[in-house]
């Protein structure tokens, strides 16, 4: 149930290995399945993260200057936060240096054309993304790529999706 301002906290049991879990909201016999993905990495160790299909990651644990780089067949996005707020972040890849404007909360996100894996610098911290990855089939794969965590994941349209998660020392 939520507070009077609209917030609810979800209580679960500290999960064994990797966990993507699905929402589902019930009222009656009609269920809604949520678009979104919680996903919780070793055992609660790791990344926390909420996945959805076309959009940027949202890290719910530590916030990082680069906290996800999700990448489907058409484009690349980058997300993170700074702990300032209103203000810019400056983005180099091999396109070039740009400045992305910054959310009240710090979150910011870019569109990006990233071919492969290549090193990110954002606000001065350097992330080398291992790109994109293969998919070993109709699974969610999840395996350490690089200075973090690289899962593949299919989308409810029946596509794949490719989200990688830098360690919070990655850069």
């Amino acid at each position: 149930m939520a507070d009077e301002n609209g917030t609810f906290v979800v209580s679960l049991p500290r999960p064994i290995g990797h966990v993507l879990y699905h929402a589902e909201v019930q009222n009656g016999e009609t269920a809604v399945v949520s678009p979104e993905l919680l996903l919780v990495l070793d055992g609660g160790n790791g990344p926390l993260a909420v996945l959805q299909a076309g959009w940027p990651s949202l890290r719910l644990d530590r916030a990082l200057p680069l906290g996800a780089v999700d990448a489907d067949d058409g484009r690349v996005l980058l997300s993170g936060q700074l702990p300032t707020a209103d203000g810019s972040v400056r983005v180099t890849t091999q396109h070039g240096t740009r400045a992305h404007r910054l959310g009240p909360d710090g979150k910011w996100t870019a569109a990006e054309e990233l071919t492969g894996p290549q090193a990110i610098q954002v606000d001065g911290n350097t992330y080398e993304w291992p790109g994109r990855g293969e998919s070993t089939g109709e699974q969610t794969d999840i395996e350490r790529a690089g200075r973090g965590w690289r899962i593949i994941w299919r989308t409810p349209g029946g596509g794949r999706q490719s989200t990688w998660l830098p360690d919070a020392t990655a850069s």
